[in-house]
């Protein structure tokens, strides 16, 4: 029975005084109040503050196992794991819940079987690292692993008396499920060894031996169960004190049997979870390729994870994690006593939960994936737990180390970071590291100046090469205009140079050279080679930005095209644009014949210091990050941070020139492609990204 507790002024302290000083009389009567009570009872004077701090934690143990039917799971994993139980139950009473998400009007407009799983719950979430088969026992991480170890699941089947035991649980990953196809909890063993807690379920004899015998019918059984057991699951982060729950109190929505009436068994399967709302993941907004929630359409929900690629190689921008609960049950007659039950049919596996789907469309398929998945539901959802106050009140201030301050030494320290630190993590550890990074990013980036790389060597003398490089300032001698564009285009058509490497123009020996090309002459079934009119090339160029040298039949048609383009971009919409200029040196074939990235070049990784085997695509966006930030400088916004300042990626006019030719000469080809890309960098610098691509080849006879 709750109290109202009435402050107590300083003068009438001294009459409660010796009261106060009996510490045991004072818990149990806190023990009677509401917990609410409890939180407020310190502010009634400092005597009572010292009492209630040294015994909250039987105080809200009480609490937990009062107020929550979960209490006894709740207070087990406090206990297990060393936590707050003050916190755990104002996590708990404040809990997200996902049922409870469901939009009414979307409900009225769905089909009665869809219940309101058109309802989409949409979060941030980026995939978390791989973790081989080889660490994995079944469904179980056999490696420490943040997410799993911080993660743990509570199930409770209602509607069990008292007198049929416990009706909660603590739920595990089951070691004998295959965990590239299913994702299932079960009941914990170590619940089950050290409480002898399994859940059993409320029986009513009537249906019991109705079923049995045959008194009753399916669909009379189908909605007794209905009544008697609904099944709840919620997920707790246990270092940030997050509650979800993925199912609250749900009631059966399919029920499966086998029956053998000669033995009046029967084997029960029945679901729960198919009508919930549907959990989505979506690409974090600092990620190059974020899509706006309003702009996502029904075939973004259709083609999600690594189940759907898109043109670029590149996973779907969907995540997808369904739900789904399962009570398996047996009937069997207790003993020839005429008394008959219907229960689980295993202790651990008679109650489980899948994440796998109905159809396994999935794509959070790993224990540690479904955690890491639920934990960024969890952080975006759940009210955080407010900290504790000090008793005096005194700010905490985390002091900064002197070494940090001294640039030579943090600059030193910095060097020994392999480039993937560099660009990730460490710089978010304080501004100091964030500039130091970025400085030293650069330095790499203007001494080596190559982003990507890749060359190869074929039958018959045939060679490629590709080449993309950014550098600072923008140059005057290739592709500076629609007109240029054109000039570079029949260059590109001209060049024959088989062996070195020409960059331009001026250092290329076949420039100003007749631009000749060869063609199958289906009359005279020979190859003939042509004299091509520059000036009937040049005008069809600047009429359509593409011609065909020798007529549009293929298969030798001889193609030119150019472009030359502004646009509004950002620096995250311009690293895109860079990617598909990547093409297929973004991408191979594997061994399978399917597309996967294609790692980065060796030498660019000694030359950056990467350490791990990172792929060209990461490394891009890795180059863009140093392109799109800012240095610190003092702002003349007050009200503006330096670091949103820094962070901000405004769109900016950026020009891209292209050319590309695919030529055919007599025994062999050459196929030439240039791409210029010019911006300015967040610090206004301008900046130029070059692409190159050159195949050649002599034809075998």
């Amino acid at each position: 029975m709750a109290a109202n507790i009435v402050p107590v002024d300083a003068s009438a302290h001294h009459a409660i005084a010796p009261l106060l000083g009996v510490n045991d009389a004072i818990v149990s009567i806190a023990a009677f109040l509401s917990a609410r009570d409890c939180l407020s009872l310190p502010c009634t004077c400092r005597s009572l503050a010292r009492v209630i701090s040294k015994n909250e934690e039987a105080l809200f143990e009480h609490h937990l196992r009062r107020d929550f039917p979960e209490g006894e799971v709740l207070s087990y994993v406090a206990e297990q794991r060393n936590l707050s139980r003050k916190k755990l139950y104002r996590a708990f009473l404040g809990r997200w819940s996902l049922p409870k998400q469901a939009d009414e009007k979307i409900r009225a407009e769905s089909e009665d079987w869809e219940g309101d799983r058109k309802t989409r719950i949409l979060i941030e979430f980026g995939s978390p690292a791989i973790i081989s088969e080889e660490n994995y026992q079944g469904e179980k991480l056999l490696i420490p692993n943040d997410d799993v170890d911080n993660v743990v699941f509570v199930a409770r089947v209602g509607g069990a008396d008292k007198k049929c035991g416990s009706k909660c649980a603590l739920m595990g990953w089951n070691p004998e499920y295959d965990p590239k196809n299913e994702q299932q909890l079960i009941i914990d063993k170590s619940w089950c060894d050290d409480k002898m807690a399994d859940i059993s379920l409320s029986q009513k004899q009537e249906i019991n031996e109705g079923w049995c015998t045959g008194k009753i019918n399916v669909g009379q059984l189908t909605e007794a169960f209905k009544s008697m057991h609904t099944l709840s699951l919620h997920a707790i982060d246990c270092q940030k004190y997050h509650v979800a729950s993925l199912l609250e109190d749900l009631t059966m929505t399919e029920m499966q049997y086998n029956s053998n009436r000669e033995k009046r068994t029967s084997k029960f399967g029945l679901w729960y979870g198919f009508g919930l709302p549907t959990l989505w993941g979506v690409l974090p907004t600092f990620s190059p390729r974020y899509l706006s929630r309003k702009k996502l359409t029904d075939d973004d929900f259709r083609n999600f994870g690594d189940w759907e690629w898109d043109e670029d190689g590149d996973r779907a921008i969907l995540e997808y994690m369904p739900i789904e609960a399962m009570l398996q049950l047996d009937s069997w007659e207790i003993d020839d006593s005429g008394e008959y039950s219907i229960d689980l049919y295993h202790p651990q596996k008679g109650v489980n939960f899948s994440f796998r789907g109905s159809e396994g469309e999935s794509s959070v398929r790993r224990s540690h994936q479904i955690c890491s998945f639920l934990r960024a539901l969890m952080e975006q959802k759940c009210l955080p737990i407010e900290h504790e106050v000090p008793a005096m009140e005194t700010k905490i201030v985390v002091q900064i180390p002197e070494w940090v301050e001294s640039e030579k030494i943090l600059s030193t320290v910095m060097s020994f970071a392999s480039f993937e630190d560099q660009a990730g993590k460490l710089r978010l550890v304080c501004r100091q590291f964030d500039a130091v990074a970025l400085r030293q990013l650069e330095e790499k980036l203007d001494k080596t100046k190559v982003i990507g790389f890749n060359r190869s060597y074929g039958e018959c003398g045939g060679k490629s090469m590709f080449k993309a490089t950014v550098s600072r300032g923008w140059s005057d001698n290739c592709l500076t205009s629609k007109e240029s564009a054109i000039d570079d285009a029949l260059w590109l058509a001209s060049c024959r140079c088989h062996d070195k490497y020409c960059s331009d123009k001026e250092s290329c020996k076949s420039a100003g050279q007749p631009l000749e090309c060869e063609r199958y002459n289906s009359e005279s079934k020979k190859n003939e080679t042509h004299t091509i009119d520059v000036a009937w090339a040049r005008q069809r160029l600047s009429e359509k930005g593409k011609v065909y040298l020798t007529g549009e039949d293929p298969p030798r048609s001889n193609p030119v095209q150019c472009s030359f383009q502004e646009y509004e971009r950002n620096h995250f919409k311009l690293c895109r644009m860079v990617e598909k200029g990547f093409g297929s040196n973004m991408r191979k074939y594997d061994i399978d014949g399917d597309l996967a990235p294609r790692p980065l070049y060796s030498q660019l990784k000694k030359d950056y210091g990467v350490s791990k085997s990172i792929t060209s695509r990461h490394f891009v966006r890795s180059i863009f990050l140093v392109l799109a930030r800012a240095k610190m400088r003092p702002l003349a916004n007050a009200g503006e941070s330096a670091e949103k300042k820094a962070r901000s990626t405004p769109s900016a006019k950026v020009t891209v020139g292209k050319a590309k030719s695919d030529v055919t000469v007599e025994r062999g080809y050459y196929y030439r492609s240039k791409q210029i890309y010019r911006f300015f960098s967040a610090d206004n610098v301008p900046m130029e990204i070059c692409i190159e691509s050159r195949r050649s080849s002599d034809y075998c006879y």
